[in-house]
């Protein structure tokens, strides 16, 4: 997708460097220019250029958290971004979060030369976590003068509402000998707060359970309806049992009866012994409610970033370089989450015939029955939401030397980075304080908590207020006080890197110079993580992480690889090349456990990575490639020392009801994943057609022990054992043929498999007295399955079910550009293909959902700038561009059963939006 004319040397594909399509790994590379034309303001922006991304976590995929919510994090090919390596400049960078990579949107945008996607795995190259491939972001590494950019842009709603300022300096002294760079940007995104703000997702389509399903009668067990809304709760309080079952809570706590929309199941007011509503809680219409109303569509974010790098030629022969950045990104999710009782998160309240504020005709009608008690479903909206923040501070430093010595090229350098997390969840309840409040009992006509009314005074708590539930509004002040609370976590990853590093060409065979790259590296991960105490002990409704987290990965690493060319100029070949790379890593794990006993533990464990590959150029405009590497993923710090629980579960086997403790958390006996890919494709460029290049690859990447804790309940575990599952029935620990305990902590259990082609074409060519560029990047999955303890399942062609390990049947991102003097016209496109809801439903006969389809999108981006002044070292550039050209709304594919979500990550849910800005050099 590069559209400047210069060649672009790949640094990524391989330590030994090759340009563009000549590189041994398929590689697009975003330059620039092309990045310019989006009017790119965050890293993760640049998702929506490379086809074989899908989206994990962003502020509009990932919009109603209260951790982890600022960010980007990149998943080339669906499996998931722990298994794609980002790097900067050709070096690791300090991942952002426990267990799910790279904060991206770290990396100043306003300095990005290019970034290069590398396919396949690239272990040998570049070490753990490449198994779907490598994304190297290249910064700028000179400039003279000053470089700014200052832009501004709102939605056709307005909403939306974002701006980015950006200035570097660089310059060179000492006859040239010394360079320095320095820049700084500020980015702010004022988000999209509510699903009611655009009218595709303000008809709220959702998932119902329809009421006339039973198996085997013609019927299907959902429908997909829009005004969705729950029949277990209300606003202000939904009576769901007993004689009053029925009976809806207006303003001031009057009484008025419910009203049920279209596919309502009565069965929605059944409550089960523990408290909880049975299965089938929504409806179309009615006068229930629809919760994902206030859910946001996009968060807000505010980043600030700086960055310097400072260089300095000692000699012809040896230059020492530094470098330095920092960044600050804040995400909030003002509307995450509200208390709900009977939906999806709270069991229904419990209410007492004698709570102080039930209204009279309510209890009337108890007492006839004999009623002391019933259930109610509340959507606790006046309580306030749980307002979701979280803040990411990186810093990130590089000192180092480089330098000639012969025939080779050396570079060492010492890397230190710091990313710490503070999540904040403002505003939510403290759960003991809840049921205290609720409880309520009229003492002397006074309403009083139960606790303090009693006769037990072990248990009182004179801050606690009583909180009338009855209508919506009714909540005083001094009760939400008493039962709010901040839920707080703290991050911090610090990584330590020391590397050094050797490329040449240190003699030629008969076919041409034999390049070779070698060299050694340390690098140390270590995690630190806490929440509050509340959250700890589980006391908050909605959280932080209750288990601490604190350990550390160490991995030497030593490393070989070479091109060696065959032939040249031959009958058979105009050029052959040979590849080889190995990489043997030696890993230290260290930290505290609590599995299979508490206390602390250090464990070493080894992995070896290699590739081996070919490039034939048969003749001048046809170029074969091939590569077959083992890739690894090493465990990390996340999966080996979290800490454990332990609860009773409860299984039926050999006809007896067994109970057994079952431990989670991490597992300090992990080993690395091991990924076998292949890759083989080729290039051509034919010569009757000058300025058209074409590549055609196909990937292969079967990834063994992948790390997860077993899937399944330990019902369907010991049946899976039973039926003769040794791997299973590995996880349990019996006396005598008797389960006495599961192990449900991670362990080496998964398997994936990706496959599929991907495609890249690119035309430059004169025409109209300007330079016309177009080009196309495409990836087709063939395969992406997923094997784990009870289930194989495939999920190429699935596009909804907010389902990160998905991938459409068909995505490509196109452009067309023109420049003609100081004017440029750019045309991009991004298509995502038809495919299903959910890829498990209608499946053997089911009936699971009548309309299983979702319809392909097509959005295009059209930009346009003007040089008014182009001189020299002085330009100054206007220009704009618009999102979303027709103001395609995404498709209707609502999360399951839950909040509907109508985001995914797949597509735009922003609509047409518009970017003016202006660019000066001087």
């Amino acid at each position: 997708m590069a559209q400047s004319d210069e060649e672009i040397v790949v640094t990524a594909s391989s330590r030994v460097n090759r340009e563009g399509f000549d590189a041994p790994n398929p590689t697009t590379v975003i330059d620039d220019a092309l990045i310019k034309s989006n009017a790119v303001a965050s890293v993760g922006q640049l998702s929506k250029l490379m086809p074989t991304q899908s989206e994990l976590n962003s502020p509009t995929a990932f919009t109603q958290g209260f951790s982890g919510v600022a960010g980007t994090t990149f998943n080339l090919r669906g499996l998931g971004s722990t298994r794609t390596l980002v790097l900067v400049d050709g070096r690791r960078h300090v991942p952002s979060a426990t267990g799910t990579g790279m904060n991206v949107d770290v990396i100043p945008s306003s300095l990005i030369q290019r970034v290069e996607i590398v396919s396949g795995g690239a272990s040998a190259d570049w070490g753990s976590d490449a198994v779907a491939g490598v994304i190297n972001v290249v910064l700028k590494d000179r400039l003279d003068g000053f470089e700014g950019n200052v832009q501004a842009g709102i939605a056709d709603e307005g909403d939306h509402a974002n701006y980015l300022a950006s200035l570097a300096w660089g310059t060179s002294f000492a006859d040239d000998r010394a360079r320095i760079l320095v820049g700084g940007e500020w980015y702010r995104n004022e988000g999209i707060l509510q699903q009611a703000d655009r009218d595709w997702s303000a008809k709220q389509y959702g998932l119902i359970r329809n009421p006339a399903y039973a198996a085997g009668n013609g019927q299907y067990q959902f429908i997909l309806a829009p005004d969705f809304q729950s029949s277990s709760a209300t606003l202000g309080g939904l009576i769901l049992s007993g004689v009053a079952r029925g009976t809806d809570f207006g303003p001031g706590g009057a009484s008025r009866p419910f009203v049920t929309g279209q596919y309502f199941n009565p069965a929605s007011f059944s409550v089960t012994p523990t408290g909880t509503t049975v299965a089938g809680q929504s409806m179309s219409g009615g006068s229930g409610l629809s919760p994902g109303l206030f859910v946001p569509i996009e968060q807000p974010v505010e980043r600030y970033a700086g960055f310097g790098r400072l260089s300095f030629d000692v000699s012809d022969a040896i230059t020492l370089f530094a470098e330095g950045s920092y960044s600050k990104i804040t995400g909030r999710s003002p509307t995450a989450f509200a208390h709900d009782a009977g939906i999806l998160f709270g069991a229904p309240f419990t209410i007492s015939i004698n709570n102080a504020f039930l209204p009279a005709d309510v209890r009337a009608r108890m007492q006839t029955a004999g009623e002391t008690s019933f259930k109610m479903g509340r959507y606790n909206a006046d309580f306030g939401f749980v307002q979701g923040k979280s803040v990411f501070e990186t810093i990130r430093t590089v000192a180092g030397a480089r330098g000639d010595l012969g025939k080779f090229k050396w570079q060492a350098y010492y890397q230190y980075g710091r990313s710490t997390e503070d999540a904040l969840a403002k505003d939510t309840i403290y759960t003991a304080r809840l049921a205290n409040a609720v409880d309520s009992v009229l003492a002397g006509n006074v309403a009083t908590c139960r606790i303090n009314a009693d006769a037990v005074t072990t248990n009182d708590d004179a801050a606690c207020r009583p909180l009338n539930l009855f209508g919506e509004g009714s909540p005083d002040q001094a009760a939400l006080d008493y039962i709010h609370g901040d839920a707080t976590r703290r991050t911090r990853i610090e990584e330590h890197v020391g590397s050094l590093n050797v490329t040449g060409d240190p003699f030629s065979t008969w076919a041409g110079p034999v390049s070779v790259a070698f060299g050694a590296e340390y690098r140390s991960d270590k995690i630190d993580q806490v929440s509050d105490p509340v959250s700890r002990a589980g006391g908050f409704f909605l959280g932080q992480t209750a288990s601490a987290l604190t350990g550390k990965v160490g991995v030497t690493e030593l490393y070989g690889q070479t091109v060696v060319p065959l032939l040249s100029d031959s009958p058979i070949a105009r050029k052959l090349e040979l590849l080889g790379a190995v990489r043997h890593s030696f890993y230290t794990a260290e930290g505290p456990v609590t599995f299979p006993a508490p206390g602390k533990a250090k464990r070493d464990f080894e992995a070896t990575t290699w590739k081996i590959g070919a490039t034939w150029t048969v003749f001048d405009g046809l170029r074969l490639r091939g590569v077959r590497s083992r890739d690894i993923r090493a465990p990390n710090v996340n999966e080996l020392f979290t800490a454990g629980n332990r609860a009773t579960v409860s299984v039926f086997t050999n006809g007896t009801t067994r109970q057994f403790p079952r431990f989670r958390g991490g597992n300090i006996n992990l080993t690395p994943e091991k990924a076998d890919t292949l890759i083989l494709g080729g290039v051509v460029e034919p010569a009757f057609i000058p300025g058209l290049q074409v590549s055609v690859d196909w990937y292969d990447i079967k990834l063994k022990g992948a790390i997860a804790a077993a899937a399944g309940t330990p019902q369907q575990l010991i049946d899976a054992c039973t039926a003769g599952n040794q791997e299973i029935c590995a996880l349990f620990t019996f006396t005598n043929g008797v389960p006495v305990e599961l192990r449900g902590t991670n362990v080496n259990i998964n398997q994936f498999r990706s496959t599929g082609w991907d495609m890249e074409a690119r035309y430059r060519f004169a025409a109209l007295g300007g330079d016309v560029s177009l080009g196309i990047v495409a990836t087709h999955p063939t395969e992406l399955s997923q094997t784990t303890s009870i289930a194989h399942i495939d999920r190429v062609g699935e596009n909804g079910n907010n389902n990160s390990f998905r991938q459409p049947n068909w995505q490509f991102s196109s452009h067309a550009s023109f420049s003609r003097g100081p004017f440029n016209a750019y045309l991009g496109g991004r298509f995502v293909s038809a495919g299903k809801y959910n890829i498990d439903y209608n499946k053997n006969g089911a009936l699971n959902l009548e309309n299983n389809k979702i319809p392909a999108r097509y959005y295009v981006t059209a930009s346009a700038s003007f040089d008014v002044l182009n001189s020299g070292n002085r330009m100054v550039q206007i220009y704009g561009v618009v999102n979303n050209l027709f103001d395609t709304d995404p498709p209707i594919h609502p999360q399951d059963f839950q909040i509907p979500i109508q985001g995914s990550g797949l597509y735009d849910v922003v609509g047409r939006a518009y970017t003016v800005g202006v660019r000066f050099k001087y």
